[in-house]
């Protein structure tokens, strides 16, 4: 591609006024050339003209990483998301577009495929350092570092090829990112090894950026893009889907996950008939319903609608027990929750679900009206509205609380197999409907009688101590 493309020229423009940009990417795309059956490919070398179709693995993706940020990347499968790491990586020519990275990079990709398999693994990490750019001093001062990070012993020092696929991929790990890089492109590389090796990663992750590396995080892992992503990209059929808000692009990506559920429903929500006999519903009346002032300001509500016009959330509140508006509760209080839904089109099995978040988004209770075996009717007709009321517990940490309010439309046969369900299959079965991030807030503060501290940690867990004191027997006289 010529340097003077009005991409590349944008691109060269904001490298050379921005000090601070690691990557910039403009109108990137990747166009491939499909065959039907292999003759058409010698037809067309013959025939002079195009004897097959284009398909866009990538089109028109355009974004920067600063220094010190880390930009997510999400999607399913054919997403795109290879095409743009191999065109990022140099692997691949963009058919439209640039893009330029600005320092040393270290690519967690297909992890290990670049060793040497007779070579052991302290050779490698010099032939992998060198392909870096390091000098052998420079690789020879982080050389205990990466042993050290890679835990595999004496391996160190045998051929990688004896290596088991756990210390073949804890040792490219330990090269990638021990190695002092400018930008780190990740793909789903953080599920390595076991438990306490996937926790090494995570804090070497977090010092990366700290110290001003840049990170493309291509993963399914929502959690590690919460963790770590100031911005998220959603691919999807090599479109940026969504390019921006985190907890947005999560959303619209989890619900795409969900889109086999409409098959799940039998077929599109037909009208209900007038006679098709009473439900197994029994009508209630909640005890308390809270004044104006316990009401969230729905405005200030970051909403994602997978179906935009299906519900409708009338109000959504938070009292103490007492039925006061509350906005902070101490440790181990109850936290009342107050929701009124209306349904904008004959509904299956209405669910709905809350969600509740630490201030470093990480979502640590959810539930569903199913799961708590509310009585919400399997159908509901077009008009009909329902007022719900949570009653929460709250042994958390002190600190502020973010919640999250979520509708979805299920099968009406999921209330009787619920207990079948195995909890990863539970979220795809359902369509979701509306989802709404920032629903309200609260803060959980100490308690005003007993222990300052009753608990350590994020959540109290219901815990039973036995203590056995041991008598020391009298050794006897010789």
């Amino acid at each position: 591609m010529s340097s003077d493309h009005p991409d590349a020229l944008r691109v060269d423009a904001l490298m050379r006024d921005d000090p601070g940009v690691s990557i910039a990417a403009q109108g990137l795309g990747k166009c491939y050339e499909i065959f039907d059956r292999p003759s058409d490919r010698l037809k067309q070398v013959l025939l002079r003209r195009s004897c097959g179709h284009h398909f866009w693995a990538l089109r028109d993706v355009s974004f920067v990483v600063r220094k010190g940020e880390a930009l997510g990347v999400v999607g399913h499968n054919g997403a795109g998301k290879s095409t743009l790491l191999q065109i990022l990586a140099g692997a691949l020519k963009p058919t439209t577009g640039e893009a330029r990275l600005r320092g040393r990079v270290a690519s967690l990709l297909e992890l290990g495929s670049g060793f040497l398999p007779d070579f052991t693994g302290r050779e490698n990490v010099f032939v992998n350092g060198t392909a870096l750019g390091l000098s052998t001093g420079e690789i020879g001062r982080r050389l205990p570092e990466i042993q050290a990070f890679a835990e595999i012993g004496d391996f160190f020092d045998q051929p990688v090829k004896t290596y088991s696929s756990g210390m073949f991929v804890r040792l490219a790990f330990a090269v990638q990112a021990c190695l002092d890089p400018d930008i780190l492109i990740v793909d789903e590389a953080l599920a390595v090894g076991d438990i306490f090796f996937q926790q090494k990663c995570h804090a070497h992750m977090a010092s990366l950026l700290e110290r001003g590396t840049s990170i493309l995080l291509v993963t399914h892992d929502v959690q590690a893009v919460r963790k770590y992503c100031s911005e998220v990209i959603l691919l999807d059929g090599g479109y940026a889907a969504h390019q921006g808000d985190v907890e947005v692009g999560l959303r619209l990506y989890l619900n795409r996950m969900s889109s086999a559920a409409r098959q799940s429903l039998d077929s599109p929500p037909q009208k209900i008939a007038e006679d098709e006999g009473e439900q197994e519903f029994q009508h209630t009346t909640l005890s308390h319903w809270p004044s104006a002032e316990a009401f969230f300001d729905l405005a200030q509500t970051t909403s994602t609608e997978n179906e935009p016009g299906a519900v409708q959330v009338e109000a959504f509140g938070l009292c103490d027990e007492a039925g006061r508006p509350c906005r902070s509760f101490e440790q181990n209080q109850t936290a009342y929750f107050y929701a009124e839904v209306k349904v904008l089109r004959d509904m299956r099995q209405l669910v709905a679900g809350i969600a509740i978040w630490t201030a470093d988004n990480m979502p640590i209770y959810c539930q569903s009206t199913l799961q708590g075996q509310a009585n919400i009717p399997k159908r509901m007709k077009n008009g009909e509205s329902l007022r719900l009321q949570w009653a929460i517990a709250l042994p958390l940490a002190r600190g502020q609380y973010a919640v999250e309010f979520d509708l979805s439309e299920y099968p009406e046969w999921t209330r009787e197999k619920l207990k079948t369900i195995a909890p990863e299959s539970f979220w795809p079965l359902g369509l979701p409907l509306l989802s709404m991030t920032r629903v309200g807030s609260f803060a959980i503060v100490q308690p005003r009688h007993g222990l300052p501290n009753p608990f350590m940690g994020m959540v109290d867990l219901e815990t039973k101590i036995n203590v056995q004191q041991l008598v020391q027997k009298a050794s006897p006289k010789a």
